[in-house]
């Protein structure tokens, strides 16, 4: 995509301009579709989210706003539609892949589910996890090339604690929101975008030794933080 705009003729400048604007129209459209609360949602979004995503990670922000039309074409069962929003996206960023996993997410799990998925997380930090899974996959050499590169940077290959503000951040609003959805059934009708915001806690959680990965893959579902 990045190179066919280029050949018409747009500037980087430009580029960074139309990704940036247009993630930020798409976020603000769904956030009034999804949630009675849009000015609270608003707020939510302008006080973090717009920063980190559409003026830091213009390509990543533009993929991951993108997410909330694909849940929206998931959840009306458009799943021819879903994929050619899934291969625009790729086309973009290949961090759009993940959006294969919400096709998982689109069924009401009980909160007995959702805390174990939680639980597993935070066990697989704990052991280690992801030190492990790289070796396995390294012996074999089944690591994808540039999660090879980001190993060999320090620049890229550092943990972080469970204290990170924004994984602490993740965690107790989970823990809020499962307590929510335990008692009131009303919550319970917005399973789809609480189950995609639990699976951006849990990658962030259980990649956090290999901080790259583990940011990346979750703010491309945090899109629904706000709603």
């Amino acid at each position: 995509i990045c190179s066919l705009l280029k050949t018409m003729g747009f500037s980087s400048q430009a580029l960074l301009l139309l990704f940036a604007f247009a993630a930020i129209a798409i976020n603000l459209y769904y956030f009034n579709k999804y949630t009675k609360y849009f000015f609270l949602a608003l707020l939510i979004y302008l006080s973090h989210e717009v920063i980190h995503h559409e003026w830091i990670q213009i390509r990543a922000g533009l993929v991951s706003a993108l997410v909330l039309p694909q849940i929206y074409l998931i959840s009306q069962k458009k799943y021819k539609s879903f994929l050619v929003l899934l291969l625009l996206a790729f086309s973009i960023h290949y961090l759009a892949i993940l959006s294969v996993l919400l096709l998982f997410l689109n069924y009401k799990y009980r909160s007995i589910h959702l805390l174990l998925l939680l639980l597993f997380g935070l066990m697989f930090k704990l052991a280690d996890g992801t030190t492990i899974l790289f070796d396995v996959l390294g012996r074999y050499s089944l690591l994808p090339a540039r999660v090879e590169l980001y190993l060999i940077w320090d620049v890229y290959n550092y943990k972080v604690s469970l204290l990170h503000p924004k994984i602490l951040q993740q965690l107790i609003t989970s823990i809020v929101v499962l307590f929510i959805y335990y008692k009131i059934e009303e919550f319970r009708k917005n399973f789809f975008i609480i189950n995609t915001y639990f699976l951006s806690t849990v990658l962030l959680i259980t990649f956090s030794d290999f901080a790259i990965l583990g940011f990346r893959s979750a703010t491309h579902f945090v899109c629904v933080e706000p709603i």
